[in-house]
C-alpha cells in the first residue's frame, strides 16, 4: 500500500513537474509584459497631467489649444492650409 502510495506520488510530481515549471515561466512572461505596459501608461499619465498643468495655469497655452483644437484665428490672422503628403 505504502509503495503504491509513493510510485504514484513520484509519478504525479515526474510528469506534473515540468508543466508547472512551464505555466509559472509564462506567468512571469505576463508579469513581465504588464509592468512594461504599466510604466508606458505611468508615463503617459505623467504627461497628461503635465499638459494639464501648462493649461490651467498658462492662459497663453488655453488660448493656443482652444485656437488648435477649434481651428479659430485671429482676425488679421494669416492662415496657410498646406496640401496633404
Amino acid at each position: 500500500m505504502v509503495l503504491t502510495l509513493l510510485a504514484g506520488s513520484v509519478l504525479f510530481f515526474v510528469l506534473d513537474v515540468p508543466q508547472a515549471y512551464a505555466r509559472c515561466l509564462e506567468r512571469w512572461r505576463q508579469i513581465e509584459e504588464l509592468e512594461r505596459a504599466n510604466a508606458q501608461l505611468m508615463a503617459e499619465i505623467r504627461s497628461q497631467r503635465e499638459r494639464l498643468r501648462q493649461l490651467l495655469n498658462d492662459p497663453e497655452q488655453q488660448e493656443l489649444y482652444l485656437r488648435e483644437r477649434h481651428k479659430r484665428v485671429r482676425p488679421g490672422d494669416k492662415v496657410f492650409v498646406l496640401p496633404p503628403e
